[in-house]
C-alpha cells in the first residue's frame, strides 16, 4: 500500500508541531516565527513547510516581500485535520492550566516558576485560542501567579 503525501506529511513530529503552531496562532507566520515558536532550526522548518505546502495542508504566500505560511482549512480533509488539531490544542491547554492551578495551590517558589514558564509556553504556542476561549481566565491566572511570585 502506498502512503499518500498527506499521510507522509503527518508522520513527522516536527511537521505536526508546525501545524499546531499555525492553527494555534490562527494567522500567517514566517519561517523565523515558526522556528521561535517550535524550537526547530529554520532550515528544518523550511524543509517541513515545503512538504506541507506540497501536501496542500499549508499555503505559502509572498506578502510585501516576506514569505508567510498559513494553515489551509478549505478542503474536507484539511477541515477534519483542523478539527483534530483544535482538539489536541484544547486538551494541551486544559492540562497545562491544570498544572498551573496545582502549582498555585502549592505556592512554593520552584513550582511557581514552573507555572510561569508553562503559562509563557501556552501564550507562545496558542495565543489565538487563549484569547478566544480563555481570555479572562488567563488574565486572572497571570495576575494571581504574578502576585504569588512577588510574595516569594
Amino acid at each position: 500500500m502506498e502512503i499518500s503525501i498527506v499521510e507522509k506529511s503527518l508522520s513527522a513530529e516536527g511537521r505536526l508541531k508546525l501545524l499546531r503552531a499555525l492553527v494555534g496562532h490562527g494567522e500567517s507566520l514566517t519561517l523565523g516565527q515558526l522556528s521561535r515558536i517550535t524550537g526547530l532550526h529554520v532550515a528544518t522548518v523550511h524543509q517541513h513547510m515545503k512538504m506541507l505546502v506540497e501536501a496542500g495542508l499549508v499555503v505559502r504566500r509572498n506578502i510585501a516581500g516576506e514569505i508567510q505560511y498559513s494553515f489551509d482549512a478549505e478542503s474536507e480533509v484539511r477541515e477534519k485535520l483542523a478539527q483534530f488539531l483544535e482538539e489536541l490544542i484544547r486538551h494541551d491547554i486544559l492540562s497545562r492550566l491544570s498544572e498551573i492551578e496545582k502549582s498555585l495551590e502549592a505556592g512554593k517558589q520552584e513550582q511557581l516558576e514552573n507555572a510561569r514558564k508553562t503559562l509563557e509556553t501556552l501564550l507562545k504556542w496558542y495565543p489565538h485560542q487563549l484569547k478566544e476561549r480563555f481570555g479572562n481566565e488567563i488574565a486572572e491566572l497571570a495576575v494571581e501567579l504574578g502576585e504569588n511570585l512577588e510574595r516569594q
